[in-house]
C-alpha cells in the first residue's frame, strides 16, 4: 500500500469526524509533517504518514521537526497503516 493511499484515507476519516486535515506546504523547510488535525474545539494535531512498514528514522529532518514540535507543546503523530488511522481517531 502506498503513502498516498493511507493519506487518503486519513482525510476521509477526519471530515467524518469534523476534522480537516489540511495538507502542509514544505516550501523551503525540510522535515514538514504532511497534514495537520484542525478542529474548531480542540488543538491542532501534526500527522507524518508513511507508507506501511517504514518510520521516522531519528536523525532525520522529519524526526527533528517532531522533537521540535513536541517541545512547543503540539501532539505530533506518525501513522503507517488505516488500522493505526482507526485507532488514533477513536481517541479523539
Amino acid at each position: 500500500m502506498k503513502e498516498i493511499t493511507i493519506e487518503d484515507y486519513l482525510v476521509k476519516v477526519a471530515a467524518e469526524l469534523g476534522y480537516r486535515a489540511e495538507k502542509i506546504s514544505p516550501r523551503g523547510r525540510r522535515g514538514r509533517c504532511d497534514r495537520v488535525l484542525v478542529h474548531p474545539e480542540r488543538s491542532a494535531i501534526y500527522i507524518e504518514l508513511k507508507a506501511p512498514r517504514k518510520g521516522v528514522r531519528k536523525n532525520s529532518p522529519q524526526y527533528r521537526e517532531h522533537v521540535a514540535l513536541r517541545k512547543m507543546g503540539f501532539v505530533v503523530v506518525t501513522l503507517n497503516t488505516k488500522a493505526k488511522i482507526d485507532a488514533f481517531m477513536a481517541t479523539l
